[in-house]
């Protein structure tokens, strides 16, 4: 917050208004959400840190990619349901702009808050619940595309 500019600021914005767009395909979507993550990263100036988040989450969002291209998804396997599950959740309310909002007021408690619930949302799901809703996802896919 204390390395934020104007610049840094609208741009932030824009990433955070955009990743919520919709018609964006899953890989424009990460896209985004990298680069949501990567410019908070650059903006701490701790190096260190950002060098350890890029080689944790890089292959994360790599192996994403490859589903992406994988045959399965071309075909609607549930295996890309379940990141497209993820996917949504940030969208809304677990999403990015919460935390760029309370970064571009510099309000610290409330961006901490947000960093918390963020990390944490895509893992207070049971696995029921997952498991729902990804048959919900499933079932809309093949109402309305005719996929299986």
């Amino acid at each position: 917050i204390d390395n934020l500019t104007a610049e840094d600021e609208t741009e932030l914005r824009s990433l955070a208004a955009r990743i919520c767009e919709p018609g964006l395909t899953l890989a424009e979507q990460d896209a985004l959400d990298v680069a949501i993550h990567r410019k908070i990263w650059k903006l701490a100036g701790n190096h260190e840190l950002e060098k350890l988040l890029t080689r944790v989450v890089g292959p994360f969002h790599i192996v994403g990619a490859a589903v992406f291209v994988s045959p399965y998804y071309r075909r609607g396997a549930a295996v890309i349901s379940a990141q497209q599950i993820l996917q949504e959740h940030e969208r809304h309310s677990a999403g990015h702009q919460p935390l760029v909002d309370a970064i571009c007021a510099r309000d610290i408690p409330t961006a901490l808050k947000a960093i918390s619930e963020h990390i944490i949302s895509n893992y207070e799901w049971s696995a029921e619940e997952f498991s729902r809703r990804i048959a919900e996802l499933l079932k809309t896919r093949i109402q309305t595309d005719g996929s299986s």
